[in-house]
């Protein structure tokens, strides 16, 4: 949370460090970051652009 607060400015969803992962389209040396994939899951399941009502009531809670 501090490292966001801090000024995060971008993401990266891939690694060449770990051989894990959804390969990369067009480059074998990435993988796509498995949680990253599993936190818009995490998301979309508790009404993320879909129930704004349960996301509202959801989200703070996780993010504590």
């Amino acid at each position: 949370m501090a490292f966001v607060r801090g000024g995060l400015r971008d993401l990266s969803v891939s690694r060449t460090s770990v051989k894990w992962g959804i390969p990369w389209p067009g480059d074998d040396r990435h993988v796509f970051y498995v949680w990253y994939d599993a936190l818009a899951s995490y998301m979309t399941g508790i009404g993320y652009g879909d129930d704004e009502l349960q996301w509202e009531h959801y989200w703070p809670r996780i993010c504590i």
